[in-house]
């Protein structure tokens, strides 16, 4: 699911990123990130970090709900061509 997070993302500075997130927890584990790649000498200006949507899944039915979801879903499952078609029900 995280993939699919990227996938919708965007690349945005380490600022952009610290001001759209409002969570501790997150933000605790962003920093860390940040020190360990400034750390190993990535260039955050050169290379941004692609920050993607907050996703929601309903672990019911598998699909994510809420903002976002409508491009999200679209990430759940592959358009395969004939005769590779994976059946829905195995």
């Amino acid at each position: 699911m995280g993939n699919v997070s990227y996938r919708l993302g965007k690349k945005m500075s380490v600022e952009e990123i610290r001001n759209s997130i409002d969570n501790a927890d997150l933000m605790d584990s962003f920093d860390r990130m940040v020190k360990h790649l400034r750390a190993n000498e990535v260039d955050l200006d050169k290379e941004p970090i692609t920050m993607g949507p907050m996703l929601t899944m309903d672990p019911v039915t598998e699909r994510f709900v809420g903002e976002y979801s409508e491009w999200a879903n679209m990430y759940l499952k592959r358009n395969y061509r004939e005769p590779f078609v994976v059946p829905d029900k195995v």
